[in-house]
C-alpha cells in the first residue's frame, strides 16, 4: 500500500449459520444495526418459544406494566414491552411479567387510596415471590406520576436490584426521567437490542 493510501479498518463480524444464532440478541446486529441474518429464529409464536430454553445462569427479569386509562376495560396489549420480553427469554433470562393493567379486569370504581393500596400490595407480593436481578417499567409519559410511584416502591423493596426504563416516557425525556425517578437506565428508541445488550452486562452473566 502506498504512503498516501489510507487503510480502512473494518470491525470484523462473526457470520453465524441460520441454525446457529449468536447466544445474545444484540449481537444479531452489525455495527451499524443492520441485521446480520434475518433467518435466525427468534419468538414471534407460541411455538417457537421452544428454540430458547432459560439458561442456568439467565437473569431473573420481572417486566411490570403500570395501568392505564383506568376509566375503561383494560384492552392494551402492552406490545413494547412484549417485544423486549421475548427477546429476554431468547436470551435465556427467566421472564416474569406483572401486569397491573390487566389485572385489574375492569373500569376501576374504587377511590384512588383504595387503587394505590391495590397497586402497591400487588407489587410487594410479585416481589416477595422471588427477586428478580432486573426489573423492567416502560409506558407513555401520561403513566408518569403512577410509574414513578411503582419505582419508588421497588427501591424501597430491594434497593440493588437496577430498574430499566423503556417506552416512550424515556425515549421522550431520558434526563429528566433519571433525574427525577429512581430509575438506573433510560432506553431511548426501540429497546428490544439495547435491553439485550444491558441485561448481558449484568455482572455474572456474560
Amino acid at each position: 500500500m502506498g504512503k498516501d493510501k489510507l487503510a480502512l479498518v473494518v470491525p470484523q463480524v462473526q457470520t453465524h449459520g441460520t441454525s446457529n444464532p449468536p447466544e445474545r440478541f444484540f449481537q444479531r446486529f452489525g455495527p451499524a444495526g443492520e441485521c446480520l441474518n434475518s433467518d435466525w429464529p427468534r419468538i414471534t409464536t407460541e411455538a417457537s418459544e421452544s428454540f430458547f430454553k432459560p439458561r442456568k445462569n439467565g437473569l431473573r427479569v420481572l417486566l411490570i406494566n403500570t395501568p392505564i386509562r383506568e376509566w375503561s376495560y383494560p384492552n392494551i396489549m402492552p406490545i413494547g414491552q412484549g417485544y423486549v420480553g421475548a427477546v429476554a427469554a431468547m436470551d435465556g433470562h427467566h421472564l416474569d411479567v406483572l401486569d397491573l393493567n390487566a389485572e385489574r379486569r375492569c373500569p376501576v370504581k374504587d377511590s384512588a387510596e383504595v387503587f394505590n393500596k391495590w397497586i402497591e400490595d400487588q407489587i410487594i407480593r410479585k416481589l416477595g415471590a422471588q427477586k428478580p436481578d432486573v426489573i423492567g417499567l416502560g409506558g407513555i409519559i401520561t403513566q408518569y406520576g403512577r410509574m414513578k410511584k411503582i419505582a419508588q416502591l421497588c427501591k424501597r423493596v430491594y434497593p440493588d436490584v437496577p430498574i430499566v426504563l423503556g417506552g416512550g416516557i424515556a425515549s421522550s425525556m431520558p434526563e429528566f426521567m433519571l433525574a427525577r425517578m429512581p430509575i438506573d437506565v433510560a432506553v431511548q428508541e426501540e429497546g428490544e437490542v439495547t435491553f439485550s445488550e444491558v441485561t448481558g452486562r449484568r455482572k455474572g452473566y456474560m
